[in-house]
Parts: C-alpha cells; structure tokens; sequence
C-alpha cells in the first residue's frame, strides 16, 4: 500500500490496470462516510477522472486493501464501499458485518420518494447526476425533487481562489437542447453563488453517460466539478475562429443586465466576423467579463450568451423586424428605424440568418442559436473601472479525442 502523489501516477496506475484505488476522504468524509470513502479497480473508468487532490491510496490486491480498509477505516457500507460500476473483489472474501442502525440512514444519491427515476453523486468537489429524462424549467413530481436535490449538493461545492466550475450534460440523443438551460438556468443561479465567481463552464457532450456507481445505465447524465479557471474543456477542442467582440463602458452588468441592451452594445462595439459556421455544425464561445464588483456568473450568463450569439445572427424577415423594432426600443437606446435596420444587417452573421426575435410583447422575446453551442466559458476578472465591459470569441469545434 503506498499513497499516490499526484495526477500523472493515478493516469499511469489506470493505464497499467494491475491493483486498485481508494478514495480516502478518512475522518473527512462527513456523516455518511460509506458514500465517499470508494473502493475502484485501478482499471475502473472513475480513476482516472477523478481528481489527485482528494487523498489516494493504492493496493497491491483487494485482499491487501480489505485488511487495511478494515483495521483503519471500518466496516464495509458503512465507512467504505466498494464502486458498483468496477466492483472490485466480486466473489473474493465475505463482506464484512454491518452494525445494526437505529433508522435507515437517507441516501443523497437517491430520490425522496424512493422512486429510482433519477440518481445523485457528490464529494467536496464533484456532484453528477443521472436519469432518463431532461430537467425542465418548471420541474414538478420527481423532476423537481431531483432538481432540489441537485441544488444542494452544487451549494456544498467550494471553489479555491483561481477555481470555477465546469458544467458537462452527456446523452446520446442527437437532438438539439441548450446545455446552459439544462444544467444552469434551470436550477436557478443561487446554488453556484460559492463557486462560480472566477468561471462558469458549459459543455455539450453526445458520448454514452457513464454508469453510475451502482453499474446502472441512463440516457441523460449531469456532471458539475471544481477545477481551475484556465482548464481546457474536456470534450471538445478549438478549431477556426468564427468571430470576436468587445463591448465596453456597460452600466448595470452587475445586478440584471438585458439581452436587448447587451446585444445593441455589441453590435456598436468592435465586432469582427471572420468565417462562417458551417450548416448544421456546433460552435464555441469564450466569454470575458469584466468589472469592479464580484458577480455570480451564473446569473448573468445567460443575457450574455444571447447577446453575443444574436450578435452574430441576422434576422430574415422584415416584416417582423419592423413589428419587433418598436419592442425593442424599450430597453434598446435608439430609434426604432435604427434597431430594425441593425436586426437585418447580415455583415456579421457567421451563425446564419433567420428568426432571431420574436414580436411577444412587453419587449420582444430573442431566439438566438444557443442550442447550437457545444463549449461554453464565461470568466470573469476584476478591474476598478466603474463601468463593466465583455469581450469574446466564437470558433467552430471538434470532438477532443
């Protein structure tokens, strides 16, 4: 048995795939330690996505690793547990006995009601979820008890300072969803307060989710961790630029900024297309805000997102456009002709041309082509300017191998 020290000997430990892993949270483990303290194969696929940083120790062979987990940690499910994807040790030895429990203890990988619709993970700094069916907006039934119960295993994650947190949705269904609804907007941004300050990262993944740690499959799978700011994303890599941007001297960013203000100020600030975005293909966006206060990125990413995508649309209609100008000129400082004509202005349209507001009153209603967005990151750096400023790029994307 020895401790592993860092990233690079967990990866060669999985590569080789001889021993096993323990994740030792120890005395840390909070009240329920049999959920934290997990028993991999080193060959398990968990090893090598989960972080160095959470204490590791290595064995030979699980009989070396069951005497240890027993003489210093406990018994089996109650102060470990071994993963139920890998199961390693399956039909070697006896589990050991479990101490008889007043009241069975509430698990927080599962659903109030018991129902086994949906099925939650957490440590100190990672949180998936699975189930077979999308998180709505309005959630109700057991979709809302997922949804509470995901809101607070995020609110029990902490960043460092220099850390964000990276949001992935996984299913295989190729249909079109925008990621930052299902896994930010529809939880509601309070729950990412402690972590999402320095960066808030968004990918879209078509990869088969992962079982959870029962060995169970689903179709849709949520995964959140804390990880450095500057992390590259883990599905999808940079290809050509599609085109850059950079809006300042923005007032009210901080508290609750409006599409439609956002958008007028892009559109009248160093905007520069560069390649068009091919049919029916994925983009990314990278995201800087900056500004004098704190912000909650998760509260603002979304007015910000469809901004900038909408930046770089053209509306089709004219008709429309002349039924939505007047809307927009609302929270848009310019005169209704003006706002039509920058609605149709197609100089900048990469991501295309179609139907990117609509006339709903009290101030138009935007569409933009966010399901099209396959990486996502907004970061955010402090400045003593009073006014707050974004900037960003969009580039095509490919799958990282």
């Amino acid at each position: 048995m020895h401790e592993i020290r860092d990233q690079s000997e967990l990866i060669e430990l999985h590569r080789l795939g001889v021993g096993l892993v323990l994740n030792d949270f120890g005395s840390h483990a909070g009240a329920n330690p049999g959920e934290w303290n997990v028993l991999h194969a080193a060959s398990c696929a968990w090893v090598p996505r989960s972080k160095a940083s959470i204490p590791k120790l290595a064995f030979e062979d699980f009989a070396e690793a069951l005497a240890w987990l027993v003489e210093h940690r406990g018994a089996e499910d109650v102060a470990w547990k071994r993963c139920g994807a890998c199961k390693p040790g399956h039909g070697l030895g006896h589990r050991q006995p479990t101490p008889a429990k007043e009241a069975p203890v509430a698990s927080p990988a599962m659903g109030s009601t018991g129902d086994d619709r949906f099925r939650i993970q957490a440590t100190p700094d990672e949180v998936e979820a699975w189930s077979d069916q999308r998180l709505p907006f309005e959630a109700t039934g057991w979709k809302r008890t997922l949804r509470d119960e995901l809101r607070t295993s995020i609110r029990s994650l902490r960043a460092s300072t220099g850390e964000g947190v990276r949001a992935i949705f996984s299913s295989e269904s190729r249909e079109l969803v925008d990621a930052e609804n299902v896994l930010v907007y529809n939880l509601g941004a309070s729950c990412f307060r402690a972590i999402a300050t320095a960066s808030l990262a968004i990918e879209r993944s078509f990869a088969a989710p992962p079982p959870d740690p029962d060995g169970r499959r689903w179709r849709q799978h949520h995964r959140y961790l804390v990880e450095p700011a500057t992390a590259l994303h883990r599905c999808w890599t940079r290809s050509t630029t599609l085109g850059r941007f950079n809006a300042g001297d923005l007032e009210g960013l901080n508290e609750s900024p409006k599409t439609s203000a956002l958008w007028w100020a892009i559109k009248h600030g160093a905007i520069e297309p560069s390649a068009p975005l091919g049919r029916g293909e994925l983009f990314g966006l990278e995201i800087e805000l900056t500004s004098s206060r704190q912000v909650n990125l998760a509260a603002v990413i979304k007015p910000i997102v469809d901004a900038a995508v909408v930046a770089f649309e053209a509306h089709a209609d004219p008709v429309s456009a002349a039924h939505v100008a007047p809307l927009l000129a609302r929270t848009v400082p310019a005169e209704t002709a003006q706002i039509e004509r920058v609605l149709l202005d197609r100089s900048s349209a990469v991501l295309g041309v179609g139907s990117i507001v609509r006339p709903r009153r009290p101030s138009g209603q935007w569409n933009p082509a966010d399901d099209r967005i396959a990486a996502l990151r907004i970061t955010h750096r402090a400045t003593t300017a009073t006014r707050a400023a974004v900037s960003g790029e969009l580039f095509a994307v490919g799958a990282a191998s």
